[in-house]
């Protein structure tokens, strides 16, 4: 047994026979052997459930004890769970409350760890903790950033300190010996200290290299081996010159054998000896696996793990795929003993086989609303699962104890319905050649997906490993599976849908290959990637402002913004109406954000030449482009410093460029998503400069909302105008913890609470371009109407 080995057996000794007292378990490799399961068909049951604050943070677990950290009011704090009941057995402060950044929920991101007595945790500002399990009291502390110069990583501190024999060890990342930092972990006494590197989001583990306990790490572009006990240098290699291992954690699998996430993908190395110093070789390189915060378990020669959800069977010698399942969808498991417990889409709790002949569900139980980016935990026969609000305990039943049902149904096929679609289902059943009987049916069809009243059948025809059916209609965990007719190439899904709506869809055909329908030539343009077909219900109105203009076009300036302010520069395109260039007045002003899409995706520059003169006043429409990391921008952590850009800067260079009306009441802002954050609050904050705003779909999960919603308290100008709008069919997505319908309607609420106007409201519609411009006319005619339209 080598020295890693046996620390880690000893680790996890000390923490009880079914613990999990670190990051992936008692050896960092996500496994546990517990003898947990006695029957073939296992039962579950909840046994507690708790509300808990917003965090990443995992949890671990035994000896009666389940900890992990979280954000309550303001304060990040480390919480000991009863693990038999749920109660509290004592909270310590870590620092102040990590904020929602950017899209990342907020609160600690790094998960503690038990040993010998203790509990140590670090938190996102890079405070760290030792404290006693049984009382909580801190027995000893220091502080990354104050007391080592670490540089904080942009999401905060995550690593996951390790536990060797006496020691506790941090990947810190400050400089001049103090990247990698190990102290004696009962009294804090500095041990070592070693290497330069930054630390970004990787937490070290131990391997036995050479008969030695080894600390196995990434950082920057090297992985490195420091001697456990003495922080020696036995081992490093630098990776390859495209190589990203920015969040990897290795993880053991075997004997000198480990993998670990690195750009996207799962790559296996194994150590040898090569002239007299170590090498890492690589054995493979994996997308069938990575791109996932949860990381792949080893069993029997075999790897299981998740990528974008989809479970995911690969050799561990070679890298080839075995099966992939869209079943039970997720991103974090693990394994007791031989089967692989997962937390999976929508709070689900599932237990599987570890098998490589496919996937093979035998048992299932919701636990929590919502699924998260923290994968489960094992001990004392409890599985522990979290999300941002809450914690739970699911009990792994032994025999005599499980329930008559141990395995929750999967969903039945769609039946053949009342309707046409459904007789040609069933006759189709009875037919010698039913591959005939469906290109006929086929080909009698004048379009698709096929409507019939309130029913769209969607169709799909073709050999296929799997297919889907995805798009805003369907929660985004994950796609909704297509049903095969059977003796066919014919596959199919049949929704109800309101006679007046509008759906965006694609098909996801072998896991990730996401088309449009081939059978249908109506699309919708994407943020990114392909775009979506559309089906109209006989019901829908049709926009009638986004054709072709027939008579004169106004004029596209383009140039760069460049922000000194800022420090960076972005394109703009400028709208000028027919006949600016003709004469000397001064006209109003629409400021569009993320204006470049709106002009390509939205037909903006359409609608304005349709619209001007008719129902909406000739007007000056500045189009303003987005930087790369635009999310920052778009209600993210640089929100209130854009807005402050946009409302001196820029519009002091537009009005040395245009003739633009300078008071306020000619002036309006517009935004999608997390764009109508800056949007709304610009107007909020400058009422002297903006009469208001439109707001369509708007995100406010990414901490810019904050300040807007703050505002809005804070008894805003009367006189400011809202638009507001959002679609029935919004994207949203219950294990992310998003909902743009539900965010929409939460500032709606907050709007009417702050005595202001705003117009809009719910669209039978589906979130995407091709609903936030077929409103566009409603936005220009709502903030500057013609005065005949206005008088109306």
């Amino acid at each position: 047994m080598g020295l890693a080995t046996t620390c880690l057996v000893l680790l996890a000794a000390a923490a009880g026979e079914e613990s999990w007292p670190s990051l992936l378990g008692p050896s960092r490799d996500g496994r546990v052997r517990a003898n947990a399961f006695s029957d073939s068909v296992p039962g579950l049951e909840l046994a507690w459930v708790v509300d808990i604050g917003s965090a990443y943070s995992g949890v671990v677990a035994g000896n009666g004890f389940a900890v992990t950290m979280l954000t309550r009011d303001d304060r990040d704090e480390l919480v000991a769970f009863d693990s038999e009941t749920g109660a509290v057995k004592w909270r310590l402060p870590v620092g102040p409350a990590y904020p929602e950044q950017d899209g990342a929920w907020g609160g600690p991101r790094g998960t503690p760890v038990i040993g010998s007595g203790m509990v140590y945790a670090l938190g996102p500002y890079g405070h760290f903790l030792a404290a006693d399990l049984q009382t909580g009291e801190l027995r000893w502390s220091k502080h990354l950033v104050e007391d080592f110069e670490a540089s904080m990583p942009d999401y905060g501190f995550t690593t996951t300190p390790l536990v060797a024999g006496e020691t506790v060890i941090v990947q810190v990342g400050g400089p001049e010996g103090n990247s990698l930092v190990a102290w004696n972990g009962e009294t804090g006494d500095l041990a070592w200290n070693q290497g330069q590197e930054p630390v970004e989001y990787q937490s070290p583990t131990l391997l036995s290299l050479k008969g030695r306990s080894t600390v196995l790490s990434f950082a920057g572009k090297r992985m490195t081996g420091h001697d456990a006990a003495s922080g020696e240098l036995i081992f490093e290699q630098e990776l390859g010159e495209r190589d990203r291992a920015g969040s990897a954690v290795p993880v053991p699998m075997g004997e000198r054998r480990f993998f670990a996430s690195i750009s996207g993908a799962i790559t296996a190395f194994e150590i040898n000896e090569v002239d007299g110093a170590l090498h890492a070789e690589t054995l493979f390189q994996s997308r069938d696996l990575g791109n996932s915060y949860g990381l792949p378990v080893h069993h029997d020669g075999h790897l299981y793990g998740f990528r974008r959800g989809i479970l995911t069977c690969i050799d561990a010698d070679t890298g080839e795929r075995r099966w992939k399942s869209r079943p039970p969808g997720g991103s974090g498991l693990i394994l007791v003993d031989d089967r692989l417990v997962i937390f999976g889409a929508e709070g689900n709790v599932v237990v599987a086989a570890a098998s490589p002949e496919g996937y093979q569900e035998q048992a299932r139980l919701q636990g929590l609303a919502g699924s998260s980016l923290t994968w489960p935990s094992f001990a004392d026969g409890k599985v522990f699962i979290r999300n941002a609000e809450q914690l739970a305990a699911v009990k792994i039943l032994r025999s005599g104890e499980a329930p008559e049902a141990g395995l929750a149904q999967s969903e039945p096929m769609t039946s053949p319905g009342n309707h046409e679609f459904g007789a040609f289902l069933r006759r189709v059943a009875g037919e010698a050649d039913k591959n005939a009987a469906v290109e006929e049916f086929l080909a009698s069809q004048e379009s698709f997906p096929l409507v019939e009243g309130n029913w769209v059948h969607f169709v799909y025809q073709g050999e296929v490993e799997d297919i889907a059916l995805t798009g805003t209609m369907i929660d985004q965990s994950q796609g909704d599976p297509m049903h095969r007719l059977a003796g066919t190439n014919l596959y199919y899904r049949s929704y109800q849908l309101d006679q007046e709506s509008r759906w965006e869809y694609r098909f996801v055909v072998n896991y990730d290959q996401r088309i449009v329908d081939p059978r249908n030539d109506r699309h919708a343009p994407a943020d990114w990637g392909n775009p979506f077909s559309v089906v109209s219900m006989p019901g829908y109105q049709r926009p009638q402002h986004l054709g072709e203009p027939s008579g004169v076009r106004g004029k596209i300036d383009s140039y760069s913004f460049v922000s000194e302010t800022l420090g960076n520069s972005r394109d703009v395109r400028v709208y000028l109406p027919p006949g600016y260039e003709d004469g000397d007045r001064a006209y109003p002003l629409l400021l569009v954000f993320d204006g470049l899409n709106w002009l390509e995706k939205g037909l903006l520059a359409n609608t304005l030449d349709n619209l001007i003169g008719d129902s909406v006043e000739p007007l000056v429409v500045a189009c303003i482009g987005r930087i790369g990391e635009y999310w920052l921008e778009a209600g993210g952590s640089e929100t209130e410093a854009y807005i402050d850009m946009i409302a001196d800067e820029f519009l002091q260079d537009l009005h040395g460029r245009y003739r633009l009306i300078p008071e306020a009441e000619s002036r309006a802002l517009m935004g999608v998503k997390g764009f109508a954050v800056p949007a709304g609050l610009a107007a909020l904050k400058y009422p002297d400069r903006f009469r208001g705003a439109a707001l369509q779909s708007i995100s406010i999960r990414d901490g810019g909302h904050v300040p807007f919603l703050r505002l809005l308290d804070q008894e805003p100008e009367s006189s400011l105008l809202f638009y507001l709008d959002w679609n029935r069919y919004e994207a949203r997505n219950v294990d992310r913890g998003y909902d743009y319908g539900e965010d929409a309607r939460h500032v709606a609420t907050a709007l009417e609470n702050a005595g202001l106007n705003f117009v809009g409201g719910e669209a039978a519609d589906s979130h995407g371009w091709g609903s936030w411009r077929a409103r566009s006319s409603k936005i220009l005619e709502t903030f500057f109407p013609t005065p005949s339209s206005k008088s109306e």
